[in-house]
């Protein structure tokens, strides 16, 4: 590998002993010169050992994993390649509905990527009346990533749910940036948003009278 781990406290592939609850470890990741950008996907395991170990032996031995997600490059610069796709938006929209945008945000580069990115929804007047920013997941290299909205909790599905004064054109702006904020792609959609249920309604009791 490229790379090399040590750990002045706890040296790797030796045992330590557990003193108390909890142990605090320190590691020191070094990156070999190297003439390309690449991603490295490692796991760092630590797993239990008894002093006296039964002399019954068990398959199954408790451990921890932790990931180490490492980027090289030799020029301090990242090259990013992303795409906005797969965005269902419809031409029209009931008003009295909420609307559910989805899409995927695909990395055509062979580097993982942690975007930012928001949602802006301008009215016909050219007034932004609703933003929200999307989850900032790691897309990893040459796959893509579902777009959702950034909660603290949880990422659940980028949703705006109009109400009954949102009649015409509304634009439906996607932005993605570096968490610099330098934009990376965007995407935008035109959509009429009328009182659809509304308009039904009143047809058929028209037609009926």
């Amino acid at each position: 590998l490229p790379i090399t781990i040590n750990s002045r406290t706890h040296p790797l592939n030796r045992p330590f002993p557990l003193n108390g609850s909890s142990t605090q470890v320190s590691f020191d990741i070094e990156a070999a010169s190297s003439d390309k950008t690449e991603d490295l996907y490692l796991a760092l395991v630590f797993k239990v050992s008894a002093n006296d170990p039964s002399p019954i032996s068990s398959s199954a031995v408790p451990g921890i994993t932790s990931l180490l997600l490492i980027t090289i490059t030799p020029t301090g610069s990242l090259p990013t390649n992303l795409d906005i796709v797969d965005v269902n938006l419809p031409v029209m929209h009931d008003s009295w509905t909420d609307l559910t945008i989805s899409g995927q945000i695909k990395n055509n580069a062979n580097i993982m990527i942690r975007p930012k990115g928001m949602l802006e929804i301008i009215a016909p007047n050219g007034k932004s009346i609703f933003k929200v920013q999307l989850a900032q997941n790691l897309i990893l290299a040459n796959s893509q990533r579902s777009i959702l909205a950034e909660h603290k909790e949880d990422t659940p599905p980028l949703r705006w749910s109009p109400s009954w004064k949102n009649i015409g054109p509304y634009r439906f702006h996607l932005m993605i940036t570096t968490q610099g904020g330098t934009l990376l792609t965007e995407s935008e959609k035109t959509i009429w948003i009328l009182p659809i249920r509304l308009i039904i309604l009143l047809f058929l009791t028209t037609l009926f009278l």
